[in-house]
């Protein structure tokens, strides 16, 4: 019997179609996190197009995390993969999840500059205003990584303005976060 273990898969091997379809015909786990990582983030990392298609068809859940809290849709978004980001939007992936950071796929996107990935994020229902363990925005994000040719283009005038109102109330979040950081070292 083919079971999660006997996959022994790490980010450097390529998949085997055969042991996927045989683990799924037998009534495996294909949510199991297994060396790290589920095998929906393992096809999305090594850019198994077929085995990321099968494993979601089979259904897999697109929104179990691996060990560090990325989502399968966040490692899409790092890579730019506009197919698996938009499969995984039709699959319901959750645009919100956060990362053991507290990052979204949409902060992933932005600080790798995958603009039309950022886009399709944006029109998937991801909210701007999620904030990461350091208080930071998507926005805020998005005027670090991206020229302002490319906030222009992606956001409307009032979400710029939105933006510069995060901005001013940065430098309170930080001391509220520094605060935080205070109370549970103290306790």
């Amino acid at each position: 019997m083919v079971t999660e273990d006997s996959l022994n898969i790490t980010e450097t091997e390529s998949f085997d179609l055969d042991k996927f379809m045989a683990l799924a015909i037998e009534g495996g786990d294909l949510n199991a996190v297994d060396h790290e990582n589920t095998l929906l983030i393992q096809a999305a990392r090594t850019n198994q197009s077929s085995i990321f298609d099968f494993v979601l068809a089979c259904g897999c859940d697109p929104n179990i995390c691996n060990l560090y809290g990325e989502s399968p849709l966040s490692i899409c978004a790092q890579y730019g993969n506009e197919k698996n980001v938009l499969l995984l939007l039709d699959f319901s992936a959750d645009p919100n999840l956060q990362d053991k950071s507290g990052r979204t796929a949409l902060m992933h996107a932005i600080m790798n500059q995958h603009l039309s990935v950022v886009q399709i994020l944006i029109d998937g229902g991801s909210d701007l205003d999620l904030e990461d363990d350091f208080g930071m925005t998507a926005l805020m994000y998005s005027l670090k990584y991206l020229s302002m040719d490319d906030l222009k283009e992606l956001f409307h005038p009032e979400t710029l303005e939105k933006l510069k109102k995060q901005i001013e109330e940065y430098p309170e979040k930080i001391v509220s976060i520094k605060e935080k950081l205070k109370q549970k070292t103290e306790s």
